[in-house]
């Protein structure tokens, strides 16, 4: 029988027997999520002002005093760019690409690397945080190899480090 659910991460063989694991994971991890939701909105309004306060002091000190009757709608839209950027830079996913090769692992999108022999083990780190707004997890997949904890992905769920970590465990076992 064929499981009704799907995968949160892909599995891409490739043909030189090396495998690539893509997972979308956040940037921000438990802290982030539980951070109140108060200061976050003030901290985008600030953002905001500030950025729709400075487009304005630049055109009028570039183009002029009729600047503010021409732009200023368009000052506006241009400055809801920051806020949201922000959000999207702080909380938003990413994906993250991990290159298994019977040598080592190519991961932060192919921007580093790590030798297969200087690696210990794998693991799965867990951050937990209590705040006003309840009790948040993240968990993220490391690799302890040269003496010290080298963070592979961004944070996720523990159920996908968990299984991501079995990909990566299971793929070097073979080998």
């Amino acid at each position: 029988m064929k499981s009704s659910f799907n995968k949160l991460y892909e599995v891409n063989p490739q043909a030189d027997g090396s495998i690539e694991l893509i997972v979308k994971a956040s940037r921000s991890g438990a802290f982030g999520k539980a951070s109140a939701p108060g200061a976050v909105a003030i901290f985008l309004i600030a953002v905001y002002v500030g950025l729709f306060i400075g487009m304005l002091f630049l055109g009028e000190t570039m183009a002029g005093n009729r600047f503010i009757d021409r732009h200023m709608g368009t000052v506006a839209i241009v400055a809801l760019a920051g806020p949201a950027l922000v959000l999207k830079f702080a909380f938003g996913g990413k994906k993250t690409v991990i290159l298994l090769k019977p040598a080592g692992l190519r991961f932060a999108n192919g921007s580093k690397q790590l030798a297969a022999h200087d690696v210990k083990s794998f693991g799965v780190m867990t951050e937990s945080v209590s705040s006003n707004n309840g009790h948040v997890e993240s968990a993220y997949v490391y690799a302890d190899a040269l003496g010290q904890r080298i963070k592979l992905t961004g944070h996720m769920k523990n159920e996908l480090a968990t299984a991501i970590r079995d990909e990566i465990v299971e793929f070097y076992s073979r080998k």
